[in-house]
């Protein structure tokens, strides 16, 4: 599936919400989330949702 995002940048995030939990649905399900909602604050785009 091709949703337009930087590989790189999901990758970091994945390893971001991995302190959180290391179950596989959950991390597909924040990954998903974290794509949307730059959408909400384009000017950071995803990189400023992952570190906060």
């Amino acid at each position: 599936m091709n949703l337009g995002q930087d590989v790189d940048a999901s990758l970091a995030g994945t390893m971001s919400f991995m302190s959180n939990t290391m179950d596989p649905g959950n991390l597909e399900q924040l990954n998903r989330l974290a794509m949307r909602l730059p959408k909400l604050n384009p000017t950071e785009r995803l990189g400023g949702l992952l570190f906060r």
